[in-house]
C-alpha cells in the first residue's frame, strides 16, 4: 500500500472492532477524506511493522477507536500504534491538531486504558458497536465535519478548541476528556489483574490426557440473534448482500455437491471485498427452497441486495442463472448471462462474478483482482470436483483426516495454486501430527508437511485470505498462540464478515488465556454463522469453564434445538464442568471417552472391560498404551486387583520410558508422560520433579492454556503422591482463573479422592468465590 497523502488518517483498532473501523472509514471516505484502514496485503513480520511506523510518522490525524474490546486488552498491537502516536504528539507544538479519540460503545473515558496523551484532547462518541445499532446520520456527518475541520479542509482555524467552545453536540460527539493537567484514576489493581488472568484452558481430563482449551465468557451472554443483524430494512445503498442458495437443475442428483460448491465459493470470492458485507453461507442456507418474497428474506437477513441462481450441470457443459436485485424495490441490478459454459469456464466465472459484483455496488475490488481469486478457487474440473467431496469429508466431521489428505495431495497434482486445497491439506497434517493415534515417529513428518503447505497457502493468496492453515499450525503443532494471533488477525482483517475469521482469532486467544477477547470473537462467528456446529460447541464449552452455568446449558439447547450437538461428548463435557452432570447414557461412545466417562462414574468393572478392549487394539501407539495402562493401574486398584494393578503400572513405566526417546513435534510431553507412571509407580518425587518440568516447558506467555493444562495434572500428582497441601494451594491457583477446573468436577471426579477429607480440600469447595461466575 502506498504511503498516505499529507492529509490522511490512521486509523487504529483492535481486531474486535473490525466492523466498526470500517463503517468510520467509509464514512470519512465517502466525505473525502483520506483514511489509512485497508490492511489488506500487510502481514506479521518485520515488513508489516515497518510499515506501520511509516504511516503513523507521515499520518496527519491519527483516530484511535476506544470500546470495550481495547478496555480487556491489555496486549496487543493495536497499544503499540497507541504509543508510536503519543510519541509523535509530544514533538508537536501545542495547539496542533493530531490525537482524535472515538468512543464505539459506552466505555467510560475516566476508567480507559489509554495513554495520557489521549486524555488531554476531546474525545468523540460514535455508537458503533453492536448493541447499539447504526449512529443517526447527523451524528456521523457532524464526525465528519469535525475531521475535515482538524485537516484545515475549510479554511477555519483547524486548532483543536476548548471542550466548552465546540460547537458539537455533547450528547453525542462533544463529550469532554479530562484537561491536560489532571491527574487521571488510576485503574484498579483488581480491574488489571481480571483482565490479565481472564483466559482459558478446558480441564485436563482422566489420565492426564491432552484436552482442547475453551474460551471464557463475554460481558453478557447472548440472547438469540446478534442484534447487529437485526431484521431492520438497511438502506438502499448499503453496501450488504446475501447470496441465497442455488436451484440445483442437474439432471443427476450427485451434481448437488458441485451446485453446493458454487455457491460457496461465491460467497467466499465476495467476503474477500473488505467493505461489502456478504451474509455467512450458514445464514443463507437457513433459506434454502424458501418462497418468502426476497425483500423479507432481505429483511431477515438485514441486508440490502440479494443474489438468487440456478446450477444446472450435464457431464461438462454447466447453465449458471445469476441475478442481483435490490430487495427495497425488486430492481434487476445485474445479471449473468443466460448460455451454457463450459465447465472449465464456468469456474472461472467465480471470480468474474465477485468483480461485477464489486462495480455495481461500488465495492472496494479484490486485492490482485481476477487473478487472486483464481488462486483461492480452481479452474480444473477434476480438481473442483475432488474438492466438493473433500470438504463434505471436513463437514461431516468424520475423523478421516488421512484420506482427506490423500485427496488434497491428488488435487494439488492437477493444480498446484489451488489455495484452499493447500489449506485443507495443511489442515490433515496439523490434525495427524498432534492426534493420540498418530504413532511419535510419524507426527514429524506430518508437522513438517503441515507448515509447508500451510505457507503455500498464505503465498497463494497473499493479504491475510490465505493465513488460516498458519493459525491452525501454529496453534496445535508449534502450541505458539502469540504467531497463531498474528495471522489470525491477517485474515479478520482481510475477510472482516467471514465467521471462520472471527473463530481463527478466537482459538488463537484463547490459547494466550485472553477470555473475554476470546468469546466475544465466538460469539461473533456464531452470530455471522448459526448454523456451523463448532461455532455453537465451542461457545457452550466457554461459558461451562467460565462457571456461567445457565448461559453454558442456554447454548447447548441452542445447539441441540438447531441440530448441531453434533459430538454429543463435547456438549457432555461442557455440562459435566459446570455442573458435574454425568451423561445420562454412554451408548454410542467408544475408546478412551467411553473409558474417562465410566471412571468418572465409579463404574470399575465396565471402564476395565472398555480398557482391555482397547488394549487389544493392534492399531494402538505407544502415547495411547500408556494412557490406557495408567487407568488399568487406577482402576485395578479400585477394583482389589493389586497384582494386576502393579504389573499394569510396570508396562505404564517402561512404555513411558520408551517414549523418552523418541522425537515429539511442540513443547515437549515426555515428562508429564513419566509423571504419571512414576507415581503410580510410588516414586512421588521423582513424578512431581518430572512434572514441573512438564509445566516449565509450556511457553508461559505464547500458550498460557498449555500451561494450566500441565498444572492441572501436576495437582493430579500431588493428589496420587497423597500431597493435601501442595496440590489445595495449586487448586486454589487454577480455581481463580478459567483454567477450566471448576468446583462441581472437584466434587465429582475420583481422581482428587486421596485428598477429599483433607480439610484445606474441603474448605476450596466450600468457598463461594470459587464457584461464583469469573
Amino acid at each position: 500500500m502506498p504511503a498516505p497523502a499529507p492529509a490522511a488518517v490512521f486509523l487504529s483498532y483492535a481486531s474486535q472492532d473490525a466492523a466498526a473501523a470500517q463503517r468510520v472509514c467509509d464514512a470519512l471516505r465517502a466525505a473525502g477524506v483520506e483514511v489509512w484502514f485497508d490492511l489488506s496485503e500487510l502481514r506479521g513480520g518485520d515488513a508489516w511493522d515497518k510499515k506501520i511506523r511509516t504511516q503513523i510518522r507521515d499520518c496527519a490525524l491519527f483516530l484511535p477507536l476506544i470500546s470495550a474490546n481495547t478496555q480487556s486488552r491489555l496486549e496487543g498491537y493495536f497499544r503499540l500504534e497507541w504509543k508510536l502516536a503519543e510519541d509523535r504528539s509530544h514533538l508537536m507544538a501545542k495547539g496542533k491538531p493530531f490525537l482524535v479519540p472515538v468512543v464505539v460503545d459506552d466505555t467510560s473515558e475516566r476508567d480507559a486504558h489509554v495513554p495520557d496523551a489521549f486524555l488531554a484532547v476531546q474525545w468523540t462518541r460514535l455508537p458503533l458497536r453492536p448493541a447499539q445499532g447504526e449512529p443517526p446520520a447527523e451524528t456521523m456527518a457532524a464526525f465528519c465535519t469535525q475531521v475535515q475541520r482538524l485537516l484545515g479542509r475549510d479554511g477555519r482555524d483547524a486548532s483543536p478548541r476548548r471542550p466548552s467552545e465546540s460547537n458539537l453536540n455533547p450528547g453525542r460527539l462533544g463529550e469532554t476528556s479530562l484537561p491536560a493537567n489532571s491527574t487521571r484514576r488510576a485503574p484498579s489493581a483488581a480491574k488489571w489483574s481480571l483482565a490479565a488472568i481472564a483466559a482459558l484452558a478446558i480441564a485436563g481430563y482422566f489420565f492426564f490426557n491432552r484436552s482442547l482449551p475453551v474460551t471464557a465468557p463475554a460481558p453478557s451472554p447472548p440472547k438469540g440473534p446478534s442484534t447487529a443483524e437485526k431484521p431492520t430494512a438497511p438502506a438502499a445503498n448499503d453496501k450488504s448482500l446475501a447470496v441465497l442458495p442455488f436451484e440445483n437443475l442437474s439432471p443427476d442428483p450427485e451434481n448437488a455437491l458441485f451446485t453446493e460448491g458454487m455457491h460457496t465459493e461465491i460467497i467466499s470470492n465476495l467476503q474477500l471485498l473488505s467493505d461489502l458485507k456478504v451474509v455467512s453461507r450458514g445464514r443463507a442456507l437457513a433459506f434454502k427452497g424458501s418462497t418468502a418474497p426476497t425483500a423479507e428474506i432481505a429483511r431477515q437477513l438485514a441486508v440490502a441486495h440479494v443474489i438468487t441462481g440456478s446450477v444446472r450441470r450435464e457431464k461438462d457443459r454447466v447453465r449458471i442463472t445469476l441475478e442481483l436485485r435490490r430487495a427495497s424495490d425488486d430492481a434487476l441490478l445485474w445479471s449473468l448471462p443466460r448460455r451454457d459454459y463450459e465447465l472449465k469456464d464456468a469456474l472461472a466465472l467465480q471470480s468474474d462474478i465477485a468483480e461485477q459484483v464489486a462495480r455495481v455496488l461500488q465495492a472496494r475490488e479484490i486485492k490482485g483482482g481476477a487473478a487472486a481469486v483464481a488462486r483461492f478457487m480452481t479452474k480444473d474440473p477434476r480438481a473442483y470436483d475432488l474438492f466438493v467431496k473433500v470438504r463434505k469429508l471436513f463437514d461431516d466431521g468424520t475423523g478421516k483426516w488421512a484420506e482427506a489428505a490423500a485427496q488434497c495431495e491428488a488435487i494439488l497434482e492437477l493444480d498446484p495454486d489451488f489455495m484452499l486445497a493447500a489449506t485443507h491439506l495443511s489442515f490433515c497434517r496439523s490434525l495427524l501430527a498432534t492426534s493420540p493415534g498418530t504413532p511419535l515417529a510419524e507426527r514429524l513428518r506430518q508437522a513438517t508437511e503441515a507448515k509447508h503447505w500451510a505457507e503455500a497457502a498464505a503465498r497463494m493468496v497473499p493479504g491475510g485470505a490465505g493465513d488460516g492453515a498458519l493459525v491452525t499450525y501454529y496453534l496445535l503443532v508449534e502450541r505458539d498462540g502469540l504467531r497463531a494471533l498474528a495471522f489470525a488477525e491477517n485474515q479478520v482483517r482481510a475477510m472482516p464478515n467471514a465467521a471462520e475469521s472471527h473463530y481463527q482469532v478466537a482459538r488463537a486467544l484463547q490459547n494466550l488465556g485472553r477470555g473475554i477477547e476470546a468469546v466475544a470473537e465466538y460469539q461473533r462467528a456464531v452470530e455471522l454463522d448459526p448454523s456451523a456446529a463448532i461455532y455453537e460447541r465451542n461457545f457452550c464449552s466457554a461459558l461451562a469453564v467460565v462457571r456461567r452455568v445457565e448461559d453454558s446449558r442456554q447454548a447447548a439447547a441452542r445447539a441441540v434445538t438447531k441440530g448441531l450437538a453434533g459430538n454429543t461428548d463435547i456438549i457432555a463435557t461442557a455440562r459435566f464442568v459446570a455442573t458435574g452432570e454425568l451423561p445420562a447414557s454412554t451408548e454410542g461412545l467408544s475408546g478412551r471417552n467411553l473409558v474417562s466417562w465410566l471412571w468418572r462414574g465409579r463404574r470399575w468393572a465396565e471402564a476395565q472391560a472398555a480398557i482391555d478392549a482397547e488394549l487389544h487394539n493392534e492399531q494402538s501407539n505407544d502415547v495411547q498404551r500408556w494412557s490406557l495402562l495408567c487407568a488399568r493401574t487406577d482402576v485395578c486398584a479400585r477394583l482389589g486387583q493389586l497384582a494386576e494393578a502393579a504389573a499394569a503400572v510396570r508396562d505404564a513405566l517402561a512404555t513411558a520410558e520408551r517414549l523418552q526417546r523418541v522425537e515429539e513435534v511442540g513443547p515437549t510431553e515426555k515428562p508429564g508422560w513419566l509423571a504419571a507412571a512414576l507415581v503410580r509407580a510410588g516414586r512421588g518425587d521423582e513424578a512431581i520433579a518430572a512434572a514441573k518440568r512438564a509445566v516449565a516447558a509450556a511457553p508461559a506467555e505464547s500458550h498460557v492454556a498449555l500451561r494450566w493444562e500441565r498444572e492441572i495434572v501436576l495437582a493430579k500428582i500431588y493428589a496420587h503422591a497423597k500431597r493435601p497441601r501442595e496440590c489445595v494451594e495449586l487448586l486454589a491457583k487454577l480455581l481463580r482463573v478459567p483454567s477450566g477446573l471448576t468446583v462441581p468436577m472437584l466434587k465429582v471426579d475420583p481422581t482428587w479422592d486421596t485428598v477429599r477429607d483433607d480439610p484445606a480440600f474441603k474448605a476450596l469447595l466450600a468457598d463461594p468465590k470459587n464457584s461464583a461466575p469469573l
